[in-house]
C-alpha cells in the first residue's frame, strides 16, 4: 500500500512528465498545438502562471530583503560617522572655549604688576559649609599660603593649603573669608566677608559713607593679602539702622564661582605683606 506522501509525489512526477511531454509536443509541432500538446498546456499553463508569479514575487523579496541589508549597514556607517563628527565638533568647541577663556586670562594678566601663574581646577570641597577649590599648582610653581588667586571678573580667594603640585583655595564666598574693601564711588571702606551663599556682607561700613546699590566694591590692599583696586562685586542692598555707627551691606561678587575653570595665582607678595 502507498502511503499518502508517496502518492502525492507520484502525482506530482505523473504532471510533471506530462507537463515535459506536453512542451516537447508543441515544440515539435511548430505554432499550432493539438492532442495531447493542447491538453497538457490547458492543465499545466496556469500551474506555471502561478508559479511563475510566485517565482517573480519570491524574487522581489530576495532583492528587496538584500537592499533593506545594504542600506541598513549603509545607515549604520553614516550614524558612527555622524557621533564621529559630533564628537570632534565637542572636542573641537572645547579646545575653542578654553582658548578663550585663556586669552582672557593673558589678557588680563598684562594688566598685573605682580608676578603671576596659571592654574586649572581640579577639585572642589564635597562639605557644603566649606567653600573652597583644588588647584593643579603647589609648592614646585612657587606657590604659597595666602597667595591671591583671581580671574579677569573678579577676586576668587587665596591659598590656605599648600602640597607640592596642588593648593586649597579659600574662596570669598566662605564664611571663614575676610577681605579689606573699599567703595569705588564713596571710598566707603569694611571687609566683605563670605556667608556660604552666592551673597556676602559687607561688614563695618560706616554710616557717613553714602552707599548705593550697583556701587562698584574693590579690594582697598590694606590686608596685606591683595593688591589695591581688583575687583569684587556690586552692591545688592544698602540697610541704615536707627541707631549704631555701621549701616548694612550685601555685596555680590563678580564671579561665578560654579563655572571656574582656570584661574590666575598672584605669586610675589605686594609691600604691605613683606614689611609685614
Amino acid at each position: 500500500m502507498f502511503s499518502k506522501k508517496k502518492f502525492i509525489q507520484l502525482v506530482v512526477i505523473v504532471f510533471l512528465l506530462i507537463n515535459i511531454a506536453a512542451l516537447i509536443a508543441a515544440g515539435r509541432g511548430g505554432g499550432k498545438i493539438q492532442g495531447f500538446g493542447a491538453f497538457g498546456l490547458d492543465l499545466f499553463g496556469p500551474v506555471e502562471h502561478v508559479l511563475s508569479k510566485i517565482t517573480g514575487s519570491v524574487e522581489k523579496i530576495w532583492m528587496n530583503y538584500f537592499s533593506l541589508v545594504r542600506l541598513s549597514s549603509e545607515n549604520n556607517e553614516l550614524l558612527e560617522e555622524i557621533k564621529q563628527f559630533h564628537s570632534k565638533e565637542t572636542l573641537y568647541k572645547e579646545v575653542v572655549l578654553e582658548n578663550e577663556r585663556l586669552r582672557r586670562l593673558l589678557k588680563f594678566s598684562k594688566k598685573i604688576k605682580p608676578e603671576y601663574i596659571a592654574a586649572e581646577v581640579v577639585g572642589r570641597d564635597s562639605v557644603k559649609w566649606f567653600n573652597t577649590i583644588i588647584i593643579n599648582r603647589g609648592k614646585d610653581s612657587g606657590v604659597d599660603l595666602n597667595c591671591p588667586v583671581i580671574v579677569p571678573e573678579g577676586v576668587v580667594g587665596q591659598v590656605i593649603k599648600v602640597s607640592r603640585n596642588y593648593s586649597k583655595v579659600l574662596l570669598i564666598t566662605d564664611r571663614m573669608s575676610g577681605v579689606d574693601c573699599l567703595v569705588q564711588v564713596s571710598r566707603g571702606r569694611g571687609v566683605v566677608s563670605g556667608t556660604g551663599s552666592e551673597i556676602c556682607i559687607f561688614k563695618y561700613i560706616l554710616r557717613k559713607f553714602d552707599i548705593q546699590v550697583g556701587d562698584n566694591v574693590v579690594t582697598s590692599g590694606m590686608d596685606g593679602i591683595f593688591p589695591k583696586g581688583l575687583r569684587v562685586g556690586e552692591v545688592t542692598r544698602v540697610s541704615k539702622k536707627d541707631s549704631g555707627i555701621f549701616q548694612d551691606v550685601d555685596v555680590k561678587p563678580f564671579v561665578d564661582f560654579e563655572k571656574l575653570e582656570e584661574v590666575l595665582i598672584i605669586l610675589n607678595l605686594p609691600d604691605e605683606r613683606k614689611d609685614g
